[in-house]
């Protein structure tokens, strides 16, 4: 019998000025949905100001499906079905954290990964990019199917600090062609995997920081018990620039300010 899955997790915006103007990448957090052939598509801030769509290899399949606000919730919905090979993404933004639609959204059509041509969905992964100059935020992660809740979490029940630990897997990438880090080795670089108390819609959230700019962070869910061929997912999520990045844009904005008198 055909199972749906439904994943749910809450996900901000930047608060930034898009990288276009700073020379820095800002493509947030990647929450991927994973089969037996590998990882689904992705719903992600981009370096342009846009929210857009991005897989491996292919990367970018849609860059600017719809242009993001600072300090800005956004809604995502994955919809999948691998029986027929078919599905979309629906993106909206919302105007405040009590969930209120601001009327902005978008849709794109889209199955299964051609590359990564899965015929069951057993896992979820979320990870940063390299470079991505922005602390990222995932937070309110539910997995269900018909029958009822298969999977919640909402990263309220670890300590402040520290990555979480039940039912995860924490691990840390370096630059193309480097072996991975201990997290030990990670954290001296400046690069954590946490949980964080603020930003959140909701107590505590999961927070991926890379002050370092040239690691990639991962935490995989352990032990999932489901898998399915047909499956939705619903998520928010916020990252905010490094403290490098608003020291440019004081310094920039002092720039102006002289140039104008």
């Amino acid at each position: 019998m055909k199972t749906n899955i439904v994943i749910y997790t809450l996900i901000f915006s930047l608060a930034l000025v898009p990288a276009v103007v700073l020379g820095v990448d800002y493509e947030g957090a990647f929450v991927n949905l994973m089969g037996d052939a590998g990882q689904d598509y992705s719903a992600v801030f981009n370096d342009t100001g846009y929210i857009g769509i991005w897989t491996s290899p292919q990367g970018w399949v849609e860059s600017q499906l719809l242009s993001y606000s600072t300090n800005t919730w956004y809604y995502v919905k994955r919809e999948l079905d691998l029986d027929t090979n078919t599905g979309s993404f629906y993106v909206e933004e919302l105007a405040n954290e009590l969930g209120n639609p601001a009327n902005r959204n978008a849709s794109y059509s889209v199955g299964r990964n051609p590359s990564h041509p899965n015929t069951y969905i057993n896992d979820i992964t979320i990870h940063s990019s390299n470079s991505h100059g922005a602390h990222c935020f995932i937070d309110e992660l539910t997995v269900t199917n018909d029958s009822g809740t298969l999977f919640s979490e909402n990263f309220d029940n670890y300590t402040v600090g520290e990555p979480p630990t039940s039912g995860w897997e924490d691990y840390y990438t370096g630059p193309a062609g480097n072996p991975n880090y201990t997290p030990e080795e990670a954290a001296a670089l400046g690069v954590t995997i946490q949980i964080n108390d603020e930003y959140s819609m909701s107590g505590e959230s999961l927070r991926f920081l890379d002050t370092a700019g040239n690691i990639g962070s991962r935490v995989e869910l352990l032990d999932s018990n489901f898998s399915s061929s047909t499956v939705v997912v619903e998520y928010y999520m916020m990252t905010i620039p490094e403290p490098a990045t608003l020291s440019l844009l004081a310094i920039g904005g002092l720039t102006l300010i002289r140039r104008k008198k």
